[in-house]
């Protein structure tokens, strides 16, 4: 037989296991910690890549939309500094993928050979993108774009001379203003 201590000490232990199993029943679990992250701002396939240097408060490599303009270009650096020389750019103009947009101070002259706003992409570019550069009008966009399109794409802007659509001339002006891709 058990003694009444031990009877006791058992009885207590019962109620006390079966109390703490009723509580921690009864206990309500905190809910689940929920983390929120930041929308993905992963670049899709389809977005471009700009180099954009200069009179911008963040100059860097940027990731626009298709179609996107050197204005939007300007914008995702922050804007341009308060003595940029807007004057000098065309910020209508479509960027391309790879582009560079170079924003000038008020006062610097940016040698002919270093890109004015943006590189042209001589592969894309249509006829009213080819006149931005010097010495390049509606024939020679023309030309340009016609060669593009029988005698395919250019591998190298030097393309332009070999093809006989541009003097050496011209071409010292424009080649650090165009790429091929």
């Amino acid at each position: 037989m058990l003694s009444p201590v031990r009877l006791s000490v058992a009885g207590l232990a019962i109620i006390l296991v079966f109390g703490a199993g009723i509580w921690v029943g009864r206990a309500t679990s905190p809910p689940p910690i929920e983390i929120l992250l930041p929308p993905s701002v992963s670049p899709s396939s389809a977005d471009l890549r700009v180099d954009v240097k200069g009179a911008v408060r963040a100059p860097g490599v940027y990731h626009l939309a298709p179609n996107a303009r050197v204005i939007e270009a300007l914008d995702a650096a922050g804007g341009a500094v308060e003595d940029a020389d807007l004057n000098q750019l065309n910020l209508a103009a479509k960027v391309t993928d790879e582009g560079l947009v170079v924003v000038p101070r008020k006062g610097e002259t940016l040698p002919n050979s270093a890109p004015r706003g943006l590189l042209v992409n001589i592969n894309t570019a249509n006829e009213a993108e080819l006149k931005t550069l010097p010495g390049i009008g509606d024939v020679r966009a023309r030309q340009i774009a016609q060669s593009r399109a029988t005698d395919g794409q250019f591998v190298d802007p030097i393309d332009l001379l070999s093809r006989n659509l541009v003097p050496t001339s011209i071409f010292e002006q424009i080649k650090g203003n165009i790429s091929v891709r």
